[in-house]
């Protein structure tokens, strides 16, 4: 068995290195929790992971829309095989199609 949060705390306190197998069955028990986490998703590559925006609407836009000059984020996109652009709002606003 691996040893508990309060050892793994007093070992690092002391600067000492857990043993391989030790770490190796931490790291299995960590996966185990994370990915039984409703909010943990499996996906599929390729993809395109961004960061945190901060709120920031105009790069919202950016990353959903593209960034109108074919600069680094459609790059991103094509490297990764994302699609270069996520679709935009319907033509019409009302959600009535012509």
């Amino acid at each position: 068995a691996p040893p508990g949060p309060e050892a793994v705390r007093a070992a690092f306190d002391r600067n000492e290195v857990l043993a391989a197998s030790d770490v190796l069955c931490l790291l299995k028990r960590a996966v185990d929790v994370l990915a039984a986490e409703p909010n943990v998703l499996g996906l599929q590559a390729p993809l395109l992971t961004i960061g945190d925006i901060h709120g920031q609407y105009g790069d919202l836009e950016e990353l959903c829309h593209g960034d109108g000059d074919g600069g680094a984020l459609l790059q991103a996109r094509r490297d990764c095989g994302a699609p270069e652009a996520l679709g935009g709002p319907p033509d019409d606003e009302s959600g009535n199609d012509k």
